[in-house]
């Protein structure tokens, strides 16, 4: 089949010929198969491969697709699969909001960046440490952040190596670590990011590892102790930029946040959204956070002052109420950030469409 290769005899990758390559598939000998990611596809160049498949290999059904993490070039032909090809769409607990409802969340790349306007529903979701035994296998489900904080592995032995499919977190390198770019707005600072995701990986020592867009990393022992040895080295690096005793304040954009991002209201109406401020110090701080928001518009409470104990965050509800005279319109509510009595100024925002609706 043109730019399906197989790996073992079980385990196959769709990539070459100018393709990003970015999911894999495991075909049992019943027939049934899974796919990890699909998205960024051609979905008549996606079908003509399947039923060829089908002829040539032996593929019955697609059982599921299992997304690695929420970054919608990985998803976007999943609804294509479930409607054309039966195929369910699985993933971590953690993780399946940000598919659901990609509109509560400021984080980069999601399904609408690709085009993708609807929200993906998850047929099946599966916690921490869950194992899945399909066809003879056992795969388990974990939390792996690294490129972006909502990603999982999915690891077990197939073809007698112990896989794992890390989805972005690592690429092909022969000289370096291989990581993927620091993105801040990924939502993973490195101790829930790429320390963990090299941790992780070290103690689990993968005989082979199959990420999204990278070529087959075989025996990736060696470049696994470069990872882990780079990720320590990249938290110095910006601790060493930092002003701050804690370098979150300066590369995490959601110590303050809301929940949803974007909310929508009518005029006249009123709808409550969450702030949650938290805490990287390894001491309690104190916060103040006044709402800034558009003429004639009322926030209760306007202004959230409190204390957080140390590597805690806190919660608060807000009621927002907007006047029956406004417009149908999108606009930006803007928090002005005070800390242990620094004030920062409008480092947030959250999104408020006004809608007759």
């Amino acid at each position: 089949v043109p730019h399906l290769w197989q790996i073992s005899p079980h385990l196959y990758k769709f990539t070459g010929a100018g393709f990003g390559g970015n999911f894999h598939a495991i075909l049992s000998d019943s027939g049934h198969a899974l796919f990890i990611d699909c998205g960024g596809w051609d979905t008549g160049w996606l079908d003509k491969r399947i039923a060829q498949m089908k002829e040539r290999m032996g593929l019955q059904q697609i059982d599921a697709t299992i997304i690695t993490h929420m970054h919608g070039d990985h998803i976007l032909e999943c609804p294509h699969l479930r409607e054309n090809h039966g195929a369910e769409i699985w993933t971590l607990d953690l993780i399946a909001e940000t598919y659901e409802h990609p509109e509560r969340f400021d984080y980069t790349c999601p399904i609408t960046a690709y085009g993708g306007w609807e929200p993906v529903a998850i047929d099946r979701t599966f916690a921490r440490g869950e194992v899945l035994e399909w066809e003879g296998l056992r795969l388990t489900f974990d939390w792996l952040p690294g490129q972006t904080a909502f990603a999982l592995v999915l690891y077990g032995e197939i073809d007698g190596r112990l896989v794992a499919f890390t989805g972005d977190n690592i690429f092909t390198s022969s000289i370096d670590s291989g990581h993927d770019a620091v993105v801040a707005r990924n939502s993973g600072i490195f101790e829930e990011g790429y320390i963990y995701c090299a941790e992780y990986l070290s103690k689990l020592q993968p005989d082979l590892i199959l990420g999204g867009h990278s070529v087959v990393i075989d025996k990736p022992g060696p470049q696994l102790e470069r990872f882990l040895a780079w990720s320590y080295q990249i938290r110095e690096a910006y601790r060493s930029l930092s002003p701050d005793e804690s370098y979150e304040y300066f590369y995490d954009p959601f110590w303050v946040r809301a929940y949803p991002y974007r909310l929508e209201v009518s005029p006249g109406a009123s709808a409550t959204f969450t702030v949650i401020v938290r805490n990287h110090r390894d001491r309690e701080e104190t916060h103040r956070v006044e709402l800034k928001l558009p003429e004639g518009w009322l926030a209760t409470p306007a202004c959230l002052e409190g204390s957080v104990e140390a590597r805690q965050q806190e919660k608060y509800q807000v009621e927002l109420s907007v006047p029956a005279e406004a417009t149908e319109e999108v606009r930006i509510i803007t928090f002005d950030i005070s800390l242990d009595g620094r004030r920062y100024g409008e480092w947030f925002d959250m999104i408020v469409h006004v809608s007759g609706c």
